[in-house]
């Protein structure tokens, strides 16, 4: 590795020239003296050897090197302020910047929970919703630092994941339908497939294969709130877990769970991240969502049908 003969107060004090458009100006700039800030520029100027800036013309220009050295030594600058930022917060038990994504079911019911228990702990917060497979390659192209999403068949050997919750899947249909069955839904009524490019369609139409059940399929939708609003106006019927449905207003007056009695699939709620310096903080937070998801699981599912959260 090639050493580095500069540093950031020498890149700063160039910048500061360039941007005020002389040595006095820049001074009272960075609160230092005009002999500094000269003394700095041309300590630069001799590591890189080379002129940087035009000190004959007013104000004060830069050379061909100093037009190719202004933008990237802003980049360096702004990274370090970043950086010194960073670590200082972190010091004082407060992260800077945080760039979270959750899945859609993930933001609809807990993510304004999440977000006000991060709120103090923060000091900026990027959080966006997608798909579980483009936050797992957000996460890996460095987007975001972590996602609340489904667990995927292939983890990505630099992702560190935090288990939150498993759900079962439980089988929805229309309020008044007479049927009482699994069984009797598949032979007689439409099934509402999750589309074959999302999680939970692979997970819940395979499942329906290895139980040898073969619905009929009118409608493919990737969004859980479109399903229970045909569901709810008796279009048929599909698998799908509590914490969509608790996205569904009054569920509990237009929506019938029917028992199934096979094994039950699951789906997984886990937090995934980068093994970085926020490990703690990110196995904290893991705890705290955890606890978020089952308080809301409990309040606005199983409460309304009367049940626990272990008798389905």
């Amino acid at each position: 590795m090639k050493d580095i003969n500069f540093d950031f107060k020498q890149l700063q004090a160039f910048l500061a020239v360039i941007d005020t458009g002389s040595f006095t100006a820049a001074a009272k700039k960075l609160s230092v003296t005009q002999s500094s800030i000269s003394q700095q520029v041309a300590n630069l100027e001799l590591a890189l050897n080379t002129a940087l800036v035009n000190r004959s013309q007013r104000p004060i220009q830069m050379t061909i090197a100093g037009q190719a050295l202004y933008p990237l030594g802003k980049k360096i600058i702004d990274n370090g302020v970043h950086l010194q930022e960073h670590i200082n917060a972190i010091s004082d038990g407060h992260i800077s910047h945080l760039k979270i994504g959750f899945v859609d079911s993930i933001s609809k019911t807990v993510g304004l929970d999440i977000l006000k228990f991060l709120q103090p702990q923060v000091k900026h917060i990027l959080q966006v919703t997608g798909t579980a497979s483009g936050l797992l390659l957000a996460l890996n192209k460095g987007d975001i630092n972590l996602a609340v999403t489904m667990l995927h068949t292939e983890m990505p050997p630099n992702v560190k994941m935090y288990p939150l919750i498993e759900e079962e899947f439980l089988c929805i249909c229309p309020k008044g339908w007479p049927e009482t069955e699994l069984e009797e839904l598949c032979k007689q009524r439409n099934y509402i497939a999750y589309t074959k490019n999302t999680p939970t369609g692979i997970q819940t139409l395979n499942w329906l294969k290895w139980q040898n059940f073969s619905p009929s399929i009118q409608f493919e939708i990737d969004n859980a709130d479109e399903i229970l609003k045909l569901i709810a106006c008796g279009y048929g019927w599909t698998l799908t877990t509590p914490l969509f449905i608790t996205t569904f207003p009054a569920f509990s007056d237009s929506l019938k769970i029917i028992q199934i009695n096979k094994p039950k699939e699951r789906r997984k709620i886990v937090l995934l991240c980068k093994n970085d310096e926020l490990s703690g903080f990110y196995k904290n937070l893991a705890s705290e969502i955890r606890s978020i998801l089952e308080l809301k699981l409990e309040q606005q599912f199983y409460s309304h049908l009367n049940l626990g959260a272990n008798s389905l």
